[in-house]
């Protein structure tokens, strides 16, 4: 039989794993399919509540170090997607948000890494993980000045490499990829390069109290008129996405990133996300920063979209995507089944001034 490590020598085992170089292109392909081998097998129960390594402790870098996925315990088949959402729901109710003092300002942190995919003059194809940071500081009241810094910290490539993109050509894709750093700041959040009428669609040229924003970009007023009850709220999202279980899941996460939902209202997003067809929970998942959580997925077409929730705090901590179909669009040539395309991860805090990092 194979070797079993208990809980704590696994624990101690993943956080013995250095960061390590970039991958190649081979080993990253073949690390995302031993992620997707963890996340999908079926494990034979122990008698003894251990992980079983030899068949589920994976500990992958993918994107160069990027995301780590921990070991699914032996014995712990995954849990529902409404056991997931109902611990979430009664977690985020007992965690208040903290409130402003004089001069502070909510702080939203998301840190990205997004694929960028090109071709080379033979059509040998070219992708990148581009990671970028967005991050805002919201004063008590709106209608005062915002900051805002956007951040481009690098690239990691996936597929083929910088040598080849410049034998070759890249279509433009090296062009694009630069370190940069821009502050921009804007009574109520409008900002200067943002296209549009002031407030954006639906609220274009309101005034800063008027505004209501939308799912993905919610304001104050949006949020408190949204319904309480889950089966209400439910109907409200699947009409927002069409009908599209992936899209509304999309849509709920504008909601639980949001730093003015409430507890409560995060409560009933998660029990209205019980009615979601082919939700799923994906256990033991972590985001960008190392914060271990929950994923909960649907899938669409070539990809699964996936939220991942702290479950002691019951917040949403960041989301990914996960390619499920490499040859549905020649934009994933190269790439293996259950490679994760994008990542994000979210924070919300209380920053001491304007433009202080909590």
């Amino acid at each position: 039989m194979p070797e079993l490590w208990t809980d704590r020598e696994l624990d101690q085992a993943i956080a013995d794993q250095p960061a390590g170089p970039a991958l190649s292109p081979a080993a990253r392909a073949k690390a995302a399919a031993a992620m997707e081998a963890a996340f999908t097998a079926e494990l034979t129960p122990s008698p003894r509540r251990t992980r079983l390594v030899a068949a589920a402790a994976v500990v992958a870098a993918v994107a160069g170090g990027l995301f780590a996925v921990q070991a699914i315990d032996g014995d712990a088949p995954a849990a529902s997607a409404d056991a997931s959402l109902a611990l979430a729901a009664s977690n985020t109710l007992g965690t208040p948000d903290a409130p402003l003092a004089e001069g502070q300002y909510r702080y939203l942190a998301r840190q990205a890494w997004d694929m960028s995919f090109a071709t080379t003059a033979t059509d040998k194809p070219l992708a990148v993980l581009i990671h970028s940071a967005r991050e805002t500081w919201v004063p008590a009241d709106r209608a005062e000045e915002w900051l805002r810094r956007d951040t481009t910290h690098g690239w990691t490539w996936m597929v083929g490499d910088e040598a080849l993109a410049r034998a070759e050509g890249d279509n433009g894709l090296l062009g694009s990829l630069r370190r940069t750093s821009a502050d921009q700041r804007g009574a109520c959040g409008d900002f200067p390069d943002d296209n549009g009428e002031l407030g954006g669609t639906p609220d274009d040229g309101k005034p800063c109290a008027e505004r209501r924003g939308s799912w993905d970009s919610p304001a104050p007023a949006f949020l408190d008129a949204l319904p309480r009850d889950p089966a209400a709220l439910y109907s409200d999202l699947i009409a927002e996405a069409d009908g599209v279980p992936a899209t509304a899941l999309y849509l709920a996460t504008g909601v639980l990133a949001s730093p003015d939902a409430t507890p409560p209202l995060r409560a009933a997003v998660y029990e209205a996300l019980t009615r979601l067809p082919g939700l799923e929970t994906t256990d033991n998942a972590a985001n960008l920063d190392g914060r271990v959580g929950t994923a909960l997925g649907v899938a669409h077409s070539a990809l699964r979209y996936e939220i991942i929730i702290d479950p002691g705090t019951g917040l949403l901590i960041g989301d990914r995507t996960v390619l499920l179909d490499p040859d549905a669009d020649p934009y994933y040539a190269g790439l293996a089944e259950g490679t994760p395309i994008g990542f994000s991860s979210v924070t919300i805090a209380v920053a001491p001034d304007q433009g202080a990092v909590p």
